[in-house]
């Protein structure tokens, strides 16, 4: 479909006239919302999918992230992609910007790979923040556990994953790991094959869990009782969500 840029009604007319041929109902699909303050000091851009005719929950974009989403739909609508709006419309990412990704995960069952062997246990819902900065030269990602199975807010409490390879402030000593440099529709499944394919070695704090414990025997515990690692057995981080995003 190709429509040239003119007024909004000029715009409308043609966008229906190209579409009446190959299907009689339009359904609305992504709505972007501008957010302001009364003085206009401050504002933020949010994407929604939409659904029934109601608002999805929003996550906040950045003006970059604007242009992209409109030159992807542009691209994937020249390709005859029907699904392009899957893309843009995922109810597990919290954050995405062209610097910035945050996503959370629930509660799954996850192989890990040790120094010596490997083990499956059930991980708590966990949190990813992803950076990217220096032109795209410096990546960083942190990983918390959260509480719950559901989205998180600014005001939910985070605890450290139960996780070696990560410092105390959950950020992630890499090692060998290579992390995109690059945040697009790949980012998360590149970023989770990543941290999870690697081997979990080392810890770099005594906070993984509530009580102390040698962490690779408690692996070894959950995987034969087969028990997930449970919300109690956690320890808070002493920070909220808000506190790491800047």
């Amino acid at each position: 479909m190709q429509i040239e840029i003119g007024s909004a009604k000029q715009i409308t007319e043609a966008f229906i006239q190209s579409t009446v041929a190959d299907e009689k109902i339009i359904d609305s699909k992504l709505a972007l919302v501008v957010h302001s303050n009364h003085s206009g000091s401050l504002s933020c851009i949010t994407r929604h999918t939409i659904n029934n005719d109601r608002l999805g929950v929003g996550e906040i974009i950045s003006i970059d992230d604007v242009t992209e989403t409109f030159n992807d739909i542009q691209n994937r609508s020249e390709k005859g992609q029907s699904d392009w709006f899957n893309s843009f419309t995922d109810e597990h990412i919290i954050i995405r910007s062209a610097k910035m990704l945050v996503w959370h995960t629930p509660r799954q069952s996850r192989v890990l790979y040790l120094s010596k062997g490997q083990v499956k246990v059930t991980l708590p819902p966990l949190l990813y923040i992803f950076r990217v900065s220096n032109g795209h030269s410096t990546t960083e990602l942190s990983v918390f556990a959260l509480a719950a199975n559901k989205r998180p807010n600014r005001k939910t409490k985070l605890y450290h994953a139960p996780l070696m390879n990560l410092y105390s402030n959950g950020k992630l000593c890499l090692g060998n790991m290579t992390l995109p440099k690059i945040i697009n529709q790949d980012t998360i499944e590149l970023v989770e094959k990543e941290f999870f394919n690697s081997r979990f070695t080392h810890p770099n704090h005594k906070a993984l869990t509530r009580k102390p414990v040698d962490i690779e025997a408690f692996y070894k515990i959950k995987e034969k009782s087969g028990k997930r690692i449970m919300t109690s057995e956690l320890m808070p981080v002493g920070i909220k969500l808000n506190d790491v995003l800047g």
